[in-house]
């Protein structure tokens, strides 16, 4: 059994020369949020790696913002507490999109 949570978030990305990041967490979900030139969307969200649940990319035109590096985790400091999955976004170009993220075990790795 699979559980799934979708996250969406509205990302405009506009003409500007602001570079930097802009942190967003799980309270973040379906807010807007503008991205200035190059500037990236770091989202934190808590996974659980070690048992296959984890946060994959399912919808962002990518002709507006890119993926910036691979997902990192970052172990929790007790045995058995969630992680934090980090993924990177940079805004390419002007527009609006929305990003979508579902959290569950991928079918595709248990087979």
């Amino acid at each position: 059994m699979c559980l799934f949570v979708t996250i969406g978030l509205c990302i405009r990305a506009v003409n500007a020369t602001s570079t930097g990041e802009l942190m967003l967490t799980q309270v973040d979900n379906g807010h807007h949020v503008v991205l200035r030139g190059q500037q990236t969307l770091v989202v934190q969200l808590e996974a659980q790696p070690a048992t296959g649940f984890i946060w994959e990319l399912v919808a962002l035109d990518a002709t507006l913002v890119r993926t910036f590096g691979p997902a990192e985790f970052h172990a929790a400091p007790k045995l058995g507490a969630s992680s934090i999955q980090t993924l990177r976004f940079q805004a390419i170009a002007a527009g609006e999109t929305i990003l979508r993220l579902h959290y569950g075990r991928s079918p595709q790795r248990y087979v």
